[in-house]
């Protein structure tokens, strides 16, 4: 993922302040911003064998989007990050 899709805003990508894209739409642009890189990380985990649990249960192999909110641009933009993790052997990545 890091060497074949790199971070561009939704601004650049769709003309639009906050645009949730399609794991399709990150792979076809090959860009995106990092809600986009997380679920696209994901789509590609799951596609590969980990599932979704949202950490709620002490499995492996589980996989979630953190998304942190700190602040507000305007009422419709939240300042913040997305990431994927995964949890491996009770090691979370």
């Amino acid at each position: 993922m890091n060497s074949n899709i790199r971070y561009k805003s939704d601004i650049e990508l769709y003309g639009k302040e906050n645009y949730n894209a399609s794991t399709l739409e990150t792979f076809m642009n090959k860009a995106g911003d990092c809600e986009d890189h997380a679920m696209f990380a994901l789509y590609s985990l799951i596609k590969n064998g980990y599932y979704y649990d949202n950490f709620k249960s002490y499995n492996t192999n589980a996989a979630c989007i953190l998304g942190v909110q700190w602040g507000k641009i305007s009422e419709s933009v939240a300042l913040g990050h997305a990431v994927c993790l995964y949890k491996l052997d009770n090691l979370f990545y």
